[in-house]
């Protein structure tokens, strides 16, 4: 049975409150410090994945290149997702080269936009990793960022966002793009 002797004095909760909020400050601080980037996304990866093998969602990641093919649903989803911009969205990139007609619109970095699709819910961020020069031969980072899409939306919807969703948005993207033409 419960007993109120056993329940902890205030100022005991607030010291172990603030002994582990100082441990993970401290913990954070060496790996940032001392760990290459690659190094703590790796970690950071593998703690997600932990952490979503519970979870009901997934997530697909679409990368700009594979090797040093260009992949088409990056280009086709960047196109796409341009026009799905909303008050919602905080920042964002805008750019005119001299020669086109038309401003181009595109997500910032860590940015986050949900669309729906046929009664899903799927949220689409873009994602930026910049090459750490710590991490490479010779102090030389690779010349580009990697960019990529995360596609997160209930397992349920998989069959329906891989063989309905992204086809739709290839064409959406074609139909923009001809229209700008």
């Amino acid at each position: 049975m419960f007993q109120f002797n056993e329940i902890p004095s205030f100022s005991s909760v607030v010291s172990t409150y603030a002994s582990v909020a100082a441990s993970a400050l401290l913990f954070r601080s060496i790996a940032k410090d001392l760990l290459p980037n690659e190094v703590r996304e790796f970690a950071i990866s593998k703690l997600r994945h932990i952490f979503q093998l519970r979870s009901n969602e997934i997530t697909v990641v679409i990368e700009e290149m594979d090797g040093i093919k260009w992949n088409e649903i990056f280009e086709a989803s960047e196109v796409y997702l341009a026009t799905k911009l909303s008050s919602n969205t905080q920042r964002i990139k805008v750019m005119k080269a001299v020669n086109e007609k038309h401003v181009s619109v595109h997500l910032e970095k860590n940015e986050t936009i949900v669309d729906h699709y046929e009664g899903a819910e799927l949220r689409w961020k873009y994602v930026v990793i910049t090459p750490d020069k710590i991490s490479h031969p010779m102090g030389r980072p690779p010349r580009f960022d990697c960019r990529s899409f995360e596609l997160t939306f209930q397992k349920r919807h998989k069959d329906l966002v891989m063989g309905s969703y992204l086809p739709y948005v290839l064409r959406k993207a074609e139909d923009i793009a001809d229209h700008h033409r």
